[in-house]
């Protein structure tokens, strides 16, 4: 399987362009970790619950559940184990905490039971986990810490590709400003913080981009004034590697 990761700051067109992409044949990673389930069913609650629509199925079977897939997962990538758990004891809000782990702790279970099922079908789009996961690590308003990056993208386990949406700060406040739910992140910040806030994000991501093309992953970065086909784009996806 191949794992395309997408990121960008929030209100940078992810969803939108992830719609496109799907549209063209890319398996958003909650459709393929559904079928995963369901491949990999053990027994009559499980395929009883694989017939819940998904409201239901998630409360009741979400990926945490799944134990034993994300016990290989961790003892697999034991690096990558290390850092995160390094990572939450150094975390003194629980709150904070808790997101942390979820964040990468929920992907890692669902990426490895995706991978255990085997699915055809090309490529498995993770629409909005990259860059929550990077923020979660080094947040909107820190001072950026690159070793402490680099340290982080060399024990993670690597997307296949990358797809960065580098819109300009800007335009991502002005939609802020449009949404009623906000990212906690700026619920609580004046507007007129909004600008300077995302200018940091966007550092923290370009340096992301930057290591993880150094590591050998292919970063396609896209914007909205430029003319990307999603359909070429999708081809390019499941040809490369």
């Amino acid at each position: 399987m191949k794992f395309i990761e997408m990121m960008g700051l929030p209100a940078a067109g992810k969803s939108t362009f992830a719609a496109r992409l799907r549209k063209e044949g890319l398996l958003a990673l909650e459709d393929a970790y559904w079928r995963a389930s369901r491949a990999c069913s053990r027994g009559v609650l499980e395929k009883g619950l694989a017939m819940l629509p998904d409201a239901m199925k998630t409360p009741l079977s979400g990926a945490y559940a799944r134990m034993d897939m994300l016990h290989l997962f961790l003892t697999e990538e034991t690096a990558y184990a290390a850092f995160i758990l390094k990572e939450a004891a150094a975390k003194k809000d629980a709150l904070l905490k808790q997101s942390f782990l979820h964040a990468w702790l929920e992907y890692a279970a669902k990426k490895r039971l995706i991978i255990e099922a085997d699915l055809s079908g090309g490529p498995v789009l993770v629409e909005e986990g990259f860059s929550q996961r990077i923020m979660t690590l080094f947040g909107y308003d820190v001072s950026l810490d690159a070793s402490a990056m680099a340290a982080c993208i060399s024990s993670m386990p690597k997307p296949d590709a990358l797809i960065w949406v580098n819109t300009d700060p800007h335009r991502c406040a002005d939609r802020l400003s449009q949404r009623a739910d906000r990212q906690v992140a700026f619920r609580d910040l004046p507007p007129d913080q909004w600008n300077d806030q995302l200018k940091k994000a966007q550092e923290v991501l370009r340096v992301t981009a930057s290591m993880l093309g150094d590591a050998g992953v292919d970063v396609i970065e896209i914007n909205e004034d430029s003319e990307v086909d999603a359909g070429t784009l999708v081809r390019r996806l499941i040809s490369f590697g």
